[in-house]
């Protein structure tokens, strides 16, 4: 099955840090734990973010989260968005994965079994193509980790891991706080399945609407469920239906500079 972390990335919404839909980061430097109290609101996984980035002075951070996990790039300029040019390196985490020996393939010319800071095993694998990947990948608490650097070298790429994994699992004070976003869409696995939008936050409770992947909606409200995942109470902008959805089938749009 394809790795929902993967298809995060090809995700672009309109939500910027200088632009007007996004007031209170205006003309501001986000903090780390801005960042995380926006993740906070979704994703379900322990937060790992690096507190230094190696060569980087001024870092854009733009990328995705669901209940399961998050993708964030770490970028020269603001408009990136993951491209290729202006693009350094990020970090991923997704849940309910397990660390696994990387396979050979063509283009990857290098994998090493690495040692991080904390003691735990992880893997190296440069991978070459038009340009090599740097990436460094770990388990924690069921949750695969993963950092990758453009063109970069394992020292550096082992830096950005054990800086993530010193600075520990990140919240913030608002953890617990839901602030209604209207920053996101609805993400399936499977891209033409219906999504069930139902009137109470339980997988019994009554369809009253279906909704599909990329779908734009606001988020209302959010509460756990009787599974333990977080559950959202949506709206569709355009026809205003209302009901719950579960979290893993929510993905917001992260934006950042710091």
């Amino acid at each position: 099955m394809q790795s929902l972390i993967k298809r995060l990335l090809w995700v672009t919404l309109p939500f910027t840090v200088f632009g007007v839909s996004s007031p209170s980061f205006a003309n501001t430097v986000p903090s780390i734990d801005q960042l995380v109290s926006q993740l906070e609101q979704v994703t379900q996984v322990p937060i790992l973010f690096p507190d230094a980035i190696p060569q980087m002075a001024e870092t854009y951070v733009n990328g995705h989260a669901t209940a399961n996990g998050y993708a964030l790039n770490f970028d020269y300029t603001s408009t990136c968005n993951g491209s290729t040019a202006c693009h350094f390196g990020g970090i991923s985490a997704e849940g309910n994965e397990s660390l696994a020996v990387p396979e050979p393939r063509p283009g990857r010319d290098a994998i090493e079994p690495v040692e991080l800071a904390d003691g735990s095993r992880g893997y190296f694998v440069n991978t070459c193509g038009a340009y090599c990947t740097a990436v460094v990948t770990w388990e924690s608490e069921g949750v695969l980790y993963q950092v990758h650097i453009k063109n970069g070298r394992q020292d550096e790429v082992l830096e950005l891991a054990n800086s993530a994994i010193l600075a520990g699992a990140r919240t913030t004070t608002t953890a617990q706080e839901f602030i209604p976003s209207g920053t996101a869409v609805l993400l399936s696995r499977e891209y033409q399945s219906p999504i069930n939008i139902r009137d109470g936050a339980s997988t019994t409770a009554d369809i009253q609407h279906i909704g599909y992947s990329w779908d734009r909606i606001e988020l209302l409200d959010r509460t756990i469920g009787d599974d333990g995942v977080y559950w959202y109470q949506i709206q569709f902008p355009e026809s205003g239906a209302m009901g719950w959805v579960r979290g893993d089938f929510v993905a917001i749009d992260l934006n950042h500079v710091r």
